[in-house]
Parts: C-alpha cells; sequence; structure tokens
C-alpha cells in the first residue's frame, strides 16, 4: 500500500511477478470511493500497466476483485 488516509483514495503500487519480458512493470491503481444515492460509487484508475497486459482482461480482473472477499466471507460464515 503506498497510501492510505481516510477519506482519500486508497493508492497501491503493485510489481508485475512474471519473466515475460512485455509483462514486467510496476503498476499504480487508485481506488476512490463516494457516496451515491444510497450506495457507493467506486472509480478504479490503473497507472503503468505494461502494453503486454490486455486491457480486456485487465478490467475483467478489476471488475471481478470486489466479489472475491465478499464469497471468501459468505463461504466461511
Amino acid at each position: 500500500m503506498a497510501r492510505l488516509v481516510p477519506g482519500e483514495p486508497m493508492v497501491e503500487v503493485l510489481g508485475f511477478g512474471t519473466e515475460a519480458p512485455g509483462s514486467r512493470g510496476t503498476t499504480t491503481i487508485t481506488t476512490a470511493l463516494t457516496g451515491a444515492g444510497g450506495g457507493t460509487d467506486v472509480l478504479i484508475v490503473h497507472e503503468g500497466v505494461p502494453d503486454a497486459v490486455p486491457a480486456v482482461g485487465n478490467g475483467a480482473g478489476t471488475r471481478s476483485a470486489p466479489a472475491r472477499p465478499a464469497r471468501s466471507v459468505e463461504a466461511n460464515a
């Protein structure tokens, strides 16, 4: 975690652990949560994603990420 301050966007800096030359690098992920009509809007911005990482796959992984912890909690309830 690069930055975690209550009330501000969360900033993560992640390295790609791969031997594939086109997929190496570091990406910064900024997640902002804002109230929206009784719910929460989530905005996730990826910066520095290696060119070899397909945008479609990266987007699908990002959209499925919030469900993973929920499934884990539900499975252990």
